[in-house]
């Protein structure tokens, strides 16, 4: 038997919208249920707490390919990259896991799975973020 009685709900709750600065936790290639393949790159930021966003860098769509092009592009500019030219997946990688940036943080409303967490956009770190180390890992 399981009991259920005394487990308490989960008090997620989102964060604010706003700008946090993050480093990048891990970067994986996945596969989706429809056999899509994606970069699942999971954030930490300052706060302890822990975003994701992925990336349809091989979608079969121009336009959702285009989207994760840009969105790509953006984050690994943001972490300092400047030689982007052509990457291969591990490359990608590699380049990925090295970024400290800023989240732009919002977010998304969905009636049948709650509101959650988004990133809207990447941008550097401040020198002043970089020079306090308040991104420490």
């Amino acid at each position: 038997m399981f009991d259920f009685e005394n487990v308490k709900d989960d008090e997620f709750e989102l964060l604010e919208i706003g700008n946090y600065p993050a480093s990048v936790e891990s970067a994986e290639w996945t596969t989706s249920q429809k056999g899509n393949e994606y970069l699942n790159v999971k954030f930490k930021l300052t706060n302890g707490r822990f975003l994701w966003d992925i990336f349809c860098l091989t979608h079969e769509k121009d336009t959702v390919k285009n989207i994760a092009m840009r969105k790509m592009k953006e984050l690994l500019t943001a972490g300092g990259n400047k030689n982007l030219k052509t990457l291969d997946k591990s490359s990608i990688i590699e380049a990925v896991e090295v970024c400290k940036v800023k989240l732009a943080v919002s977010i998304k409303k969905d009636d049948n799975f709650g509101s959650k967490n988004i990133i809207k956009k990447y941008f550097p770190l401040s020198q002043e973020e970089i020079d306090s180390s308040i991104i420490p890992f």
